[in-house]
Formats: structure tokens, sequence, C-alpha cells
């Protein structure tokens, strides 16, 4: 709204709405000597979370996304190309919520600072589908089976309760 607040129904919308939405991941080197004990203070994280909408293929994410089939399997890795720059997967309107939060993932610190930004980045149909064939297990390890067969899909958290937390808006 005017004011630089928003409404959380709004966003709650966006979230469950978006097909995938990228984090690139920020620990305070100056202050810590590792991410994992920037992760476990409050000052120690900033995420900057981008929207993906099927559209065009995005260059920039190409470079990811072509090599996302040499790393289907957890705790795989490859060296990106050196003209690879995360500064090319930001929208030109650049737009965006913030809010301090914690990781969506165990153990959940409440150590992020989260920078949401609200205009989505267009991506084809095969590079959501080169996210969509990640897998949730190490290679040579069982498949998990079970209704998901071991894709990582709908791996997010429920939004929590906005609590005392301000949600403040650059626009």
């Amino acid at each position: 709204d005017r004011h630089g607040y928003l409404d959380t129904n709004f966003l709650t919308n966006l979230v469950y709405n978006s097909l995938i939405q990228i984090h690139l991941v920020h620990w305070n080197s100056d202050k810590y000597k590792s991410f994992e004990e920037a992760a476990s203070n409050g000052d120690g994280l900033a995420v900057l979370g981008i929207f993906l909408q099927a559209g065009d293929e995005h260059p920039a994410l190409k470079k990811i996304s072509d090599k996302m089939s040499d790393i289907v399997y957890k705790d795989t890795s490859v060296t990106l190309p050196e003209d690879f720059n995360p500064v090319e997967l930001i929208p030109e309107k650049q737009s965006y919520w913030t809010y301090l939060g914690s990781l969506t993932t165990p153990p959940c610190y409440e150590s992020v600072t989260w920078i949401v930004l609200k205009n989505p980045i267009q991506v084809s149909e095969d590079q959501l589908e080169a996210f969509r064939k990640l897998q949730s297990y190490c290679k040579g390890q069982e498949n998990p089976g079970g209704e998901l067969e071991g894709y990582i899909v709908e791996n997010y958290r429920p939004p929590l309760p906005l609590g005392d937390r301000e949600l403040r808006t650059s626009e």
C-alpha cells in the first residue's frame, strides 16, 4: 500500500501461484568465518528470491540449466562457466519486498534478511523441466519412491505467521 506495507495474503498468493523461486544466498563473511556460523546468527544471511515464470528462454539461467543434467542427484556439483554472472538473473524492474525471517530448511534459524523481487524473470519450459528433474537422494542410493518418486517438487514450507515481523516494500 502507499505506506510501504503489503497485505500478506497477496504475497502468499504470489508464492503459491509461482512455479519456482530461486534463492541467491549470501552470508556475512566480514563478520563470520563460515556459512554455518553466519546461519546461526541473526545478522548472518541475506537471501535474494527471484520468481521464475514460463516464457522465453533466459540466457543467464541457461548457463545453469544446461549443467543441471550433470547434478541430478543430491550432493553432486559442477563448475559454472566463468562468464556466469548472477546479476544477470535479476529482472529489469527491481521492486521488492523485504523482511527479517528464517531459513526455509531445517534448522530454520531466524537469521535471514529476505529480499524477494516482485517481478519474475521469464524462463523456457525446457529450463523449468531441468529443475523438475532434480532428485532428492544421492546417486547409488535407493529411490525413496512414494508419491514424488524422489523428485524435488513442492519443496517449500508453508508461510509462517507474520508475528511481529514488518514486511516492507520498495514501492
